[in-house]
């Protein structure tokens, strides 16, 4: 008699606790659905004109300087030559539309050609960056808080002018277009954020393709990549009060390359 009921009494133990693992595993289930419902409303493709970039990107009009340090692997007459250029430059943008950034730059520039080093000229350049589309990860317009993904496309096209000592007068032109992808963090919820670290980060990479050629005296030069591959690194840092901090690097080979470092004040 007590074995039948010492029995009775396990399989009673049993069925409760069968019970209890499928409430569990239903409750589970809930919550892992309710999770993926949440996840997958905060994570959404954007189109052009849903794409407003506000860490990175800001409104109307914005202006900086920047410098830049050019090396350049050119070829006069077939002779391998090395050209060096050092360009400090204003910028004055202009946010035509939520995804479309405009901007002129005007400056002053200095090249030289192996040893002969030239005198102070002018640098001018127009371009633009669009973002074409953009994943957002996770955004909260009321803690200000972004995260996305972006693919964008920029172009640029720029004229430099310098005096060589003994070479004579050069020109020198460069056209690029760059298709690259941005990961973006606005970092403005952070609880721990003080007003010298950044409120927000840009990294971006990308493909260039480019032309580059120019005037030495009357006569024409030209890059030993005239349609040139090449890829491009960025990194942007958005401080208090709208200044963004920039550095930005294009490689084409090991002694072929551009570096720029700037700041930039939105309004």
């Amino acid at each position: 008699m007590n074995i039948m009921m010492n029995d009775a009494v396990e399989r009673s133990r049993g069925a409760i606790w069968c019970a209890n693992s499928r409430h569990k595993l239903i409750l589970f289930a809930v919550c892992a659905g309710l999770s993926g419902m949440s996840w997958a409303e905060q994570s959404h493709i954007t189109t052009p004109d849903q794409s407003v970039l506000e860490t990175v990107q800001a409104e109307g009009l914005s202006f900086g300087v920047y410098l830049q340090s050019d090396n350049r692997e050119i070829q006069i007459q077939g002779a391998d030559r090395l050209l060096e250029g050092e360009h400090v430059m204003a910028r004055l943008g202009y946010k035509v539309l939520p995804f479309l950034n405009t901007y002129l730059d005007a400056g002053w520039f200095q090249a030289q050609l192996g040893e002969d080093k030239g005198s102070g000229g002018s640098s001018m350049a127009i371009g633009f960056s669009a973002s074409l589309a953009e994943y957002v990860i996770d955004e909260s317009p009321i803690l200000g808080r972004k995260q996305t993904f972006a693919f964008l496309v920029s172009a640029k096209a720029e004229q430099s002018k310098s005096s060589l000592r003994d070479g004579g007068d050069l020109t020198w032109r460069e056209y690029r277009i760059i298709p690259a992808v941005r990961y973006l963090k606005n970092m403005d919820d952070s609880g721990n954020w003080r007003p010298y670290q950044p409120t927000g980060v840009a990294m971006q990479g990308g493909v260039i393709f480019s032309r580059q050629d120019g005037d030495l005296d009357g006569g024409s030069i030209e890059s030993k990549r005239n349609a040139g591959l090449g890829f491009f690194l960025g990194l942007d840092m958005r401080m208090a009060q709208g200044w963004i901090m920039t550095i930005d690097g294009f490689f084409y080979s090991a002694n072929d390359r551009t570096l720029c470092a700037g700041t930039c004040f939105y309004f």
